[in-house]
């Protein structure tokens, strides 16, 4: 009998995951590598699900698609860099969607 993963149990398996990324451009901050989105997508493969990359045709408009709740996004990958490493502009304007909305951090 084969054992059961956490995937499993918790009845997700198969389930689609879409995973939302930009493109990697000089003024999109908030693009990421080719292999880093794949590698996600590959690993949410394994674990189970029947994921899929989606990358925006305008890097621009990543973070609007992410905090409007009826793109109903699921799994976001960004990267982070602070232009200057100063205690005011380290996390500055960074979102976080949460079940009850997008909430500013």
């Amino acid at each position: 009998m084969r054992r059961k993963t956490p995937v499993r149990r918790s009845g997700t398996g198969g389930t689609k995951v879409a995973v939302l990324t930009a493109r990697v451009e000089p003024t999109t901050p908030a693009g990421v590598s080719p292999a880093l989105a794949g590698y996600l997508v590959a690993l949410l493969d394994q674990l189970g699900y029947r994921a899929s990359l989606h990358r925006l045709a305008k890097p621009g408009d990543y973070y609007s698609v992410l905090d409007d709740s009826r793109t109903k996004t699921q799994i976001a990958v960004a990267s982070y860099f602070e232009d200057y490493p100063a205690p005011s502009n380290f996390i500055a304007n960074v979102t976080r969607l949460t079940p009850f909305g997008t909430v500013q951090v």
